[in-house]
C-alpha cells in the first residue's frame, strides 16, 4: 500500500513539476529573452538586482533616459533619492521580474494603487516632485535614431491647465504614461499602459506593475521540487 502511494505521489509530482516548468520558464523578459534572473548588479534599478528582467546595460539606459526626462532646469532638480521619483520607478518597469505576468499582448498593466500613491489623486494629482510646475522633457520624434537625438518636447502634467497652453498638457496619469516617446526603454513604442486595480485584473493577467516582486522562477521551481520529492517519498 505504501509503495503504491509513493509511486502515485511521485507520478503526480512529476506531472505538476512538468507543467510548472513549461509555464514558468516559458515566461521570458522582453529585454533578455530569458526568465528573470540574478544580474551582475544594477545601479539605477538596484532593487531588482537579485531577480531582474534586464541587463546592466539596459539599467544604465534607464538612468540616462530618466536624466534627460527630468532635466527641466535647476529649480526643478530632483532632490533626495531619485529612485523614488515616480517616473524613475516607471522606467524600472523593464527590469521588474513580474514583467512576464503584467505584460500581455503588448499591454502593460499598471497597478492603480501604485499610480495613485506615486502620482497622487484629486487635488494632489501630479503635485509630488512638482511635476505640475516643472513638467518633463519627452523625446522629440526621431524615427530610426536614438531618443533625444532630435530634440525634446516639454510636457506639463496639469489637470486644470488651459487647452491654449503653449506646451503639451497631460491631464491624467494614463495620458502621461502613454505619451509618445516617453515610455521606459524597450517599451517606448508599440505598447499600451493600462492602469487597473489589483482586484480588477482581466482574465489571464496575474500581476500588475507595482505589486510585490516575484520569486526567481528557478528558485520557485527548485523549492517546489524539494517539496514534491519529500511528499513522494513519505
Amino acid at each position: 500500500m505504501l509503495a503504491h502511494l509513493s509511486a502515485t505521489s511521485a507520478f503526480v509530482a512529476a506531472c505538476v513539476w512538468s507543467i510548472l516548468f513549461k509555464n514558468v520558464l516559458g515566461q521570458v523578459c522582453v529585454g533578455t529573452g530569458l526568465p528573470p534572473r540574478k544580474t551582475l548588479g544594477l545601479v539605477f534599478c538596484r532593487r531588482f538586482s537579485d531577480n531582474a528582467c534586464c541587463t546592466p546595460a539596459l539599467d544604465a539606459e534607464n538612468e540616462e533616459m530618466f536624466g534627460n526626462l527630468v532635466n527641466v532646469g535647476s529649480s526643478c532638480r530632483v532632490r533626495g533619492n531619485v529612485r523614488n521619483h515616480p517616473m524613475a520607478e516607471f522606467y524600472c518597469l523593464n527590469c521588474d521580474p513580474n514583467q512576464p505576468q503584467f505584460l500581455v499582448n503588448s499591454t502593460v498593466y499598471i497597478c492603480k494603487e501604485w499610480a495613485d500613491d506615486k502620482f497622487g489623486t484629486g487635488s494632489e494629482l501630479f503635485t509630488k516632485y512638482n511635476l505640475d510646475q516643472c513638467g518633463l522633457y519627452a523625446a522629440g520624434a526621431c524615427p530610426g535614431r536614438d531618443r533625444y537625438q532630435c530634440g525634446d518636447d516639454l510636457i506639463l502634467p496639469a489637470p486644470n491647465a488651459s487647452s491654449d497652453a503653449g506646451v503639451d498638457i497631460v491631464r491624467t496619469v494614463s495620458e502621461l504614461l502613454n505619451f509618445a516617446n516617453l515610455g521606459p526603454p524597450l517599451f517606448e513604442e508599440g505598447y499600451t499602459f493600462s492602469i487597473v486595480a489589483k482586484a480588477e485584473l482581466p482574465a489571464g493577467v496575474t500581476a500588475c506593475y507595482g505589486s510585490a516582486s516575484a520569486l526567481s522562477p528557478m528558485i520557485a521551481l527548485l523549492t517546489l521540487s524539494v517539496f514534491l520529492v519529500a511528499a513522494a517519498v513519505m
